[in-house]
């Protein structure tokens, strides 16, 4: 079978799901970060060495604070991972492949408690 040269090979909608996640989890950590420090810059803000609670992130994000959107960019891009296995495990478990969405749905698990206990 020849394809023309404008179509594109088709590719395994499992891998599509997980690649337009993944695409997507950087696009928005990259805003997130560009737009802290842009405030950063702008406002003459020192950039925090450590970050605080979620809660306090949040809050210097409503305040408009560089550090608000540069710890919500740190949480995007450490629930970018999470985020692409429980679409894989969806796309597996859709595909009918209960094997591999059983796989992810462990890996997910082990990821989202790591993520918890890291809040401790």
């Amino acid at each position: 079978m020849q394809q023309s040269k404008t179509s594109t090979p088709d590719i395994d909608p499992v891998a599509r799901a997980a690649v337009r996640t993944a695409s997507w989890g950087f696009r928005i950590s990259a805003a997130l970060l560009a737009i802290g420090l842009v405030i950063s810059i702008a406002r003459q803000q020192a950039l925090e060495q450590h970050l605080g609670s979620f809660g306090t992130i949040i809050d210097d994000t409503l305040h408009f604070h560089a550090a608000g959107f540069i710890g919500l960019a740190i949480a995007a891009i450490i629930l970018t991972p999470v985020a692409v296995t429980l679409t894989v495990t969806i796309a597996f478990y859709r595909e009918g492949d209960r094997r591999y969405g059983g796989f992810t749905l462990l890996v997910l698990a082990i990821l989202v408690f790591s993520v918890l206990i890291s809040q401790i």
